[in-house]
């Protein structure tokens, strides 16, 4: 019994592939003509109103939407009070199929003539108000700091860890003068000038002498002191 479909031979089935290889070749490397397309459809006497694309994308709305954004199409549809609509499938179903979106309006719920309990609220009760607390005085008890008197060894060491610019605690207090500023004549004067102006008056060649020697030499006796002008100045500099 024949099923009526034809038998092609080989050479033909070649044939047929190979056509339809080089049709979408062809097709594929020839311009789609948007351009033209585009005044078809919206040019004329005849353009068109309404555009759908059928598709997975907008791809074809969207450019659309740009050309008719011109000043070409938007003088041309003002002339003629028109309004486009550019619909695609994938956003616009609702709109395309003429589908309501409106949701239906929540119904109101009556009770039954007679209830006592419609419309009824029980206002909620206030809350309490807090008791108030009781005052209380902050007393604030300062403990005594104890003065420390300021000894000749403290701005000795302070003047000479200023003059090499290192931490005070870095300085060794038993290294002669010439020692720690490690044969710099220009840093020793400067050192030695300092503890001059703080100190009024130095031992003969104090450069020999250690920190600790130093202080015990210009020490008055009583183990506290007041500033002296090299210190203050250098105070000075920090406050301001």
């Amino acid at each position: 019994m024949s099923t009526g479909k034809k038998n092609y031979t080989q050479a033909e089935e070649e044939l047929s592939s190979l056509l339809l290889t080089e049709l979408l070749a062809y097709q594929f490397c020839s311009p789609v003509q948007w351009i033209d397309t585009q005044d078809s459809l919206f040019d004329g006497a005849n353009s068109t109103e309404r555009v759908i694309e059928i598709g997975p994308a907008t791809t074809l709305v969207n450019m659309a939407k740009k050309t008719l954004a011109s000043a070409r199409f938007k003088k041309q549809d003002l002339a003629r009070g028109m309004r486009r609509e550019l619909l695609s499938y994938k956003k616009d179903a609702d709109t395309i199929h003429y589908r309501s979106q409106k949701s239906e309006p929540e119904k109101a719920e009556f009770a039954p003539a007679g209830s006592s309990t419609v419309g009824t609220t029980t206002p909620p009760s206030p809350d309490p108000m807090p008791a108030p607390l009781p005052s209380i005085t902050e007393t604030t008890a300062h403990a005594a700091i104890q003065d420390i008197p300021l000894s000749a060894s403290d701005v000795v060491l302070t003047i000479v860890a200023l003059g090499l610019k290192r931490p005070r605690d870095q300085v060794s207090a038993g290294e002669s003068l010439k020692q720690l500023c490690g044969g710099r004549s220009t840093l020793q004067n400067e050192i030695i000038g300092d503890l001059a102006a703080e100190f009024a008056t130095l031992p003969d060649r104090a450069e020999d002498l250690s920190p600790t020697e130093l202080a015990a030499v210009v020490d008055a006796g009583n183990g506290s002191r007041t500033l002296g002008p090299c210190i203050t100045a250098r105070m000075g500099k920090f406050a301001s």
